[in-house]
């Protein structure tokens, strides 16, 4: 039982983890826009589809952080 919570614990984390680590550099943005700092539109379009990774990277790190869960998924 302690392996399984550390397991779910150590999964929270890294869900936690990518969300700042996909959403921080939209967030940077917003704040740098608000004081009048534009940054490039490339700089923007790179910004934005770093936010929306997050969308993507969640369930993936789930499927192989999860054994059974990655097996039922390969087998549908």
């Amino acid at each position: 039982r302690i392996k399984s919570n550390r397991k779910i614990e150590s999964m929270i984390a890294m869900m936690t983890a990518s969300f700042y680590v996909c959403w921080t550099p939209y967030v940077a943005r917003a704040i740098f826009e608000l004081f009048g700092a534009a940054p490039s539109a490339h700089l923007s379009v790179l910004v934005l589809l770093f936010a929306k990774l997050g969308v993507i990277i969640n369930p993936i790190m789930y499927i192989f952080s999860n054994i059974s869960a990655s097996k039922s998924k390969l087998n549908c």
